[in-house]
């Protein structure tokens, strides 16, 4: 019997006793919200770990859930496309602390200041960092189907569950593996802010790897900061070989190619072969994402099909009375701050205008270095087996935990906080335009090039013709991403503490922190939201809007 056991199986029920083990050893000594301070010996380290890896999980997978149904919507109905597409946009662009408000109206007291309402502020504070691209993601590869695969599947009429088995998930994998990928790094990025929730006189520090990498790091404790950053690249290096790295294998295969010529078969792996064994993984598919998929296919019909248009109205009418009334509830008691006038109330436009032009600039030097690099790496299979992996693992270490210590090395080696800023937004963006890219390189079909080789297309020509129309709907996502992770990371890095002192430049994320972590004003704070949603209500009409539709009418595989 020992004989037939699966090594996966084995190793999950170890890892699930391990934690166990930490989880009721260490819980009752470090478990306290209103603690000053966390005790940093390393006998704790374990616990917070497991703690931050936990709410991690939580937030992806409901950020997947989501982002199933509403990129799928966005995609196939056009009102739903108008509603669901530029609130992404706007969500994606508002700053973590943007959301402390909400979090701390609908789970903190909701929950009456319960461990329960705290866990689950932070774990939506982690999705608003990780949903959108997902949303994007899904958008994209559902719009961009070739359309003879369409035609295929209405004239054998798939639908329901078979229509998301066989065309949707398989056109949606590849493109969503990336961006998975992208956003569990994104979500350990704003992991620091989503585990110490302040808001005035309200704070919360939940014990996990977050908080405890900010407190080191902001108190100069860099010996136990060193101990939390190999914790921390230690997990990443681990989900990236029994996570991340087969998905993405496994997701090549789900790519468009009408061509002939032989397909590069990957290396096998005793790790694959095993998973695919694994009793436990067979379980987890047949009995948990199966009845997923089945209920996201049932709340889609029922909010798409014309016989079911009066119980979907009367669903989302008691979705949207909900949600007025938790609001309402929430805001309830915030009446008087919210009518308190705020000193540095009209420092919101100059403010707003300097971070979009920071933004700008991280942009345009994000973009320099990904794109040639995307194209190396999506071009050479060879390349690509050695280089991404690397760029995996380094894309999953949240840099904003090394942020005191790059501000401290710019400002003592001569330059200012403001090229220190644009530096730090840049870590925010890079990774959403260097994965979309090299996912779109790659998906470029082969006879493509071969055709292009044939007709003796090389250089500028060969780039103005096959590599920038084909990557362009990647890189209007990416892009599209990347501006909504610059603005979400203004409010690290316009603000930064660094051996017990603040390092901040004139901006609206600086602004943001300065009404969430010194002042308290909630007027500030919801003035300074609402100029970031009306810029980006703005941007969206006039940049990404009739971007998708370029992409949609005259970039998609249509042939």
């Amino acid at each position: 019997m020992w004989r037939k056991a699966n090594p996966v199986d084995i190793g999950i029920g170890l890892i699930v006793i391990g934690l166990a083990i930490v989880l009721f050893r260490d819980s009752p000594l470090v478990y306290s919200l209103d603690q000053p301070s966390l005790d940093v010996s390393l006998k704790y380290l374990p616990f917070y770990t497991l703690a931050s890896v936990a709410r991690m999980i939580a937030a992806m997978v409901l950020s997947l859930i989501f982002a199933l149904l509403a990129g799928y919507l966005a995609a196939v109905h056009k009102r739903w496309s108008r509603i669901i597409l530029p609130a992404a946009d706007i969500l994606q662009s508002v700053p973590v602390l943007g959301f402390f408000p909400a979090a701390v109206f609908f789970f903190v007291r909701i929950f009456g200041n319960s461990a329960i309402g705290v866990e689950l502020a932070a774990i939506f504070l982690i999705i608003t960092s990780a949903l959108w691209n997902l949303v994007f993601a899904v958008y994209e590869s559902i719009t961009t189907i070739p359309e003879d695969l369409q035609l295929v599947s209405r004239q054998f009429g798939l639908r329901g569950l078979t229509q998301w088995t066989r065309l949707v998930l398989p056109a949606v994998l590849h493109k969503l593996a990336y961006n998975s990928m992208i956003s569990w790094a994104n979500g350990w990025y704003f992991l620091i802010a989503s585990e110490i929730i302040v808001v005035g006189p309200i704070h919360y520090r939940l014990p996990g790897l977050g908080s405890y990498l900010a407190q080191t790091m902001s108190t100069g404790n860099y010996r136990h900061a060193v101990y939390g950053l190999l914790v921390l690249t230690g997990v990443m290096v681990t989900f990236h070989l029994f996570v991340w790295s087969p998905l993405n294998d496994w997701s090549a295969r789900f790519l468009y190619d009408s061509s002939e010529a032989p397909v590069s078969v990957r290396r096998s792996s005793r790790l694959r072969f095993h998973m695919a064994r694994s009793e436990f993984l067979q379980g987890l598919w047949s009995r948990v994402v199966q009845p997923l998929i089945a209920g996201i296919v049932f709340v889609v019909r029922v909010m798409l099909e014309r016989e079911r248009s009066r119980r979907g109205s009367i669903i989302a009418w008691v979705l949207l009375a909900v949600f007025v009334v938790s609001l309402l509830w929430g805001v309830s008691g915030s009446i008087a701050e919210l009518s308190r006038p705020a000193p540095r109330l009209y420092d919101i436009p100059s403010a707003l205008i300097l971070s979009f032009l920071r933004i700008l600039a991280a942009y345009a030097f994000a973009l320099v270095w990904t794109l040639p690099l995307a194209i190396w790496i999506g071009k050479n299979e060879h390349i690509s087996r050695r280089v991404l992996p690397v760029i995996e693992i380094v894309a999953s270490i949240p840099a904003t935990a090394f942020f005191p210590l790059i501000v401290l090395f710019i400002l003592r080696n001569g330059g200012d906080m403001n090229f220190a800023a644009i530096l730090l937004v840049t870590t925010g963006m890079q990774w959403y335009l260097l994965f979309n890219l090299i996912a779109g390189v790659r998906a470029i079909p082969e006879d493509l090039h071969q055709i292009s080789a044939s007709l003796g297309l090389k250089g500028f020509t060969k780039w103005r013709r096959l590599i920038l129309p084909a990557i362009y709907p990647s890189l209007v996502t990416g892009s599209l991403t990347a501006i909504g992770g610059g603005w979400n990371a203004l409010v690290l890095s316009e603000y930064v503490v660094a051996e017990g002192r603040v390092y901040s430049v004139h901006g609206i994320g600086a602004l943001l922190d300065y009404g969430t972590y010194e002042s308290g004003n909630l007027q500030l704070i919801v003035m300074s939201i609402t100029a970031m949603v009306l810029f980006i209500l703005i941007v969206n009409r006039f940049v990404w809007q009739p971007a998708y539709q370029l992409a949609q009418r005259r970039f998609a595989l249509n042939y």
